[in-house]
């Protein structure tokens, strides 16, 4: 297929031959990429958990330290 025989449209491209659609395979890597982070950054638990230094219940979403002393957290 010779790159006149490809008709660029919105965003892909139509072989003028079959009609086939054909992707940039260069972009695939970084739509992946993208992807992934979107759904890292969607996929945050809150959880309730009670401090071990201080004994407060507290909510932890993404960061894992007591917001009233500091102190570190872990989940089981």
């Amino acid at each position: 297929m010779r790159p006149a025989d490809i008709r660029t449209t919105a965003w892909f491209s139509i072989c003028l031959n079959c009609g086939a659609p054909a992707f940039d395979l260069a972009v695939v890597p970084a739509e992946m990429a993208a992807e992934a982070e979107e759904d890292a950054v969607t996929s945050v638990v809150v959880t309730d958990i009670l401090c071990p230094v201080c004994e407060t219940m507290v909510q932890v979403g993404g960061e894992m330290e007591c917001p009233n002393c500091g102190a570190p957290l872990e989940m089981a």
